[in-house]
């Protein structure tokens, strides 16, 4: 039996930090874990999935917990390297970040596990929308395929309601550009602006 869930919502919303709060409970049962992480995706720990909090003058975040984690670009570094041992948790941070291909391997492992009688738990963690309120790469597909999706919100930087929508505020106008507090920021709906169209 297999079960895939998808954690997402905006930037600083704790996404990463609810998917090693599941990891630990995991850990704590001796399950076999296995995370991995896009390799673009080095602002806090390259080896790690990275915990972060926000410095009480709001200008920058620190990391305050990991989980190790396999840094990969492609299906075949995550295949060969759960071929290797029988893990029961498979988790992966940052899928906005994951190809094309990521579907397609969330969707094999789930056709691979569901007949098994071990029960397998896959983990994916992601941004829901850019920051154009668009939906972000395989994102919409692996909520579409989840058995369970949750929405976590954050708190807005500049009202202090809560907030569903990432704001960038520097950078450049990529939609794909790895950043923390110095160029994004949680906005609620009303607060929120579309930044020039890249």
């Amino acid at each position: 039996m297999v079960k895939l869930t998808v954690i997402t919502g905006p930037m600083f919303s704790g996404k990463s930090e609810e998917l090693i709060r599941r990891l630990k409970r995991f850990q704590y049962g001796k399950e076999m874990i296995i995370c991995f992480k896009p390799r673009i995706d080095n602002r806090f720990d390259v080896d790690g999935i990275a915990a972060k909090q926000l410095d009480p003058e709001k200008k920058h975040f620190q990391m305050t917990e990991n989980f190790p984690a396999h840094s990969v670009e492609h299906p075949g570094e995550v295949r060969l390297k759960l071929s290797s041992n029988h893990f029961s948790v498979i988790a992966f941070d940052e899928a906005q970040f994951f190809g094309d291909w990521f579907p397609g391997l969330i969707n094999s492992l789930l056709d691979k596990y569901k007949k098994t009688d071990r029960k397998i738990t896959i983990l994916v963690a992601g941004l829901d929308l850019d920051a154009w309120r668009r939906p972000f790469g395989t994102m919409p597909a692996l909520m579409a395929m989840a058995d369970e999706v949750v929405k976590v919100t954050a708190v807005c930087f500049s009202c202090g309601s809560e907030a569903n929508l990432t704001q960038k505020t520097g950078g450049s106008k990529s939609q794909i550009e790895v950043g923390s507090g110095d160029i994004y920021e949680a906005r609620c709906r009303a607060c929120h602006t579309i930044p020039d169209i890249p």
